[in-house]
């Protein structure tokens, strides 16, 4: 009996070979369809595998130099695995039209089983197979990633700062919440908490398979609550202390504020000895800690979040695009 050993295929196309480079060089399409005068859509085309919506070969063969040159690429290599996927293609096809191909009508008296016979079987069985495999990839490639949000299911109001996003994507995708990554589990599942800003909080949540394609989800969250800094202020003002004209703060506790400017961003915060607070902040959303001893804060943009402790000056925590790890805060009875 033969037996068949089935092994993991992680091959890119030529279209995911481009747009990993370009997506790595930071280069937008536009700016690359500007530069070498070929039509964006066509770079779109190149980068999904969709030589079919192309114009004839002379010049997609054309599109592809002016591309790879841009790219620092070598033309010659580019255009042999161009060649290589169209023919790929061309046999896909022709094996699909086959198999829709009704056979005659034909009747053998007797059927003796021999040697040739038997290997002519598996021969064709070995080709069935391996044209099913690539047909099965290439339905793979064109498909777009599973992507179900179960929390919010839609457009919602919330009298509250956070919200809790809870879905499912396909397994191997990432997903991105308005440009920023969030964890994903083995299983294609997430459950990210985001801090909102006070009114109309715009949320795009994507999800991208190991092929590049994309699924979408919008929703709007109207955000309604009162500011947390106002009310603990004016609840410190109606019993404070005064002493020569100066307020009184609490003994041995200081306040730390966080908020994001700009772009969504990923924030953890370690207060003291407790555990982790982990969340998406949106451009404009605030957070409020206090501690007795220590705050650490770590940040996937530094350059992006701003601080404040206790009355001081906001500061950005880093000059850094990337992300800042644990930066320390600690209590100072001159603050």
């Amino acid at each position: 009996m033969i037996s068949f050993v089935k092994k993991k295929v992680k091959a890119q196309t030529l279209g995911e070979k481009l747009k990993e480079i370009r997506t790595e060089s930071k280069i937008s399409l536009d700016e690359i369809a500007r530069v070498t005068k070929v039509r964006k859509k066509y770079l779109e085309c190149l980068e999904s595998g969709c030589y079919e919506q192309l114009p004839p070969d002379v010049y997609v063969k054309g599109f592809l130099k002016s591309y790879s040159s841009y790219l620092g690429l070598s033309e010659k290599d580019v255009l042999k695995l161009y060649k290589k996927e169209v023919g790929i293609q061309d046999n896909l096809k022709k094996i699909d039209l086959i198999s829709k191909t009704k056979p005659p009508k034909f009747f053998l008296p007797t059927l003796t089983i021999t040697p040739k016979i038997t290997a002519g079987a598996i021969s064709l069985i070995l080709i069935l197979l391996g044209g099913s495999y690539f047909y099965r990839e290439i339905s793979r490639f064109s498909a777009t990633p599973y992507l179900v949000l179960t929390q919010p299911l839609g457009d919602v109001t919330v009298q509250a700062d956070t919200l809790d996003m809870i879905g499912t994507s396909e397994q191997g995708s990432q997903v991105f919440l308005n440009g920023q990554p969030i964890a994903v589990n083995e299983s294609g599942g997430f459950h990210e908490t985001i801090n909102l800003r006070q009114g109309i909080n715009e949320l795009e949540v994507k999800s991208i398979n190991h092929f590049g394609n994309e699924s979408t989800k919008k929703i709007k969250v109207a955000a309604e609550f009162e500011d947390k800094l106002a009310i603990k202020n004016s609840a410190e003002n109606q019993g404070e202390e005064k002493v020569m004209g100066e307020q009184v703060s609490q003994e041995g506790i200081f306040r730390l504020e966080i908020k994001t400017q700009d772009e969504p961003v990923w924030v953890a915060v370690k207060v003291d000895d407790s555990g982790n607070q982990s969340s998406t902040m949106l451009p404009g959303s605030t957070q409020i800690f206090e501690a007795s001893e220590k705050i650490a804060v770590t940040s996937g943009k530094a350059n992006k979040t701003l601080v404040r402790k206790n009355e001081e000056d906001w500061k950005i925590l880093g000059d850094s695009p990337g992300v800042a790890r644990d930066v320390l805060f600690e209590f100072d009875e001159k603050n």
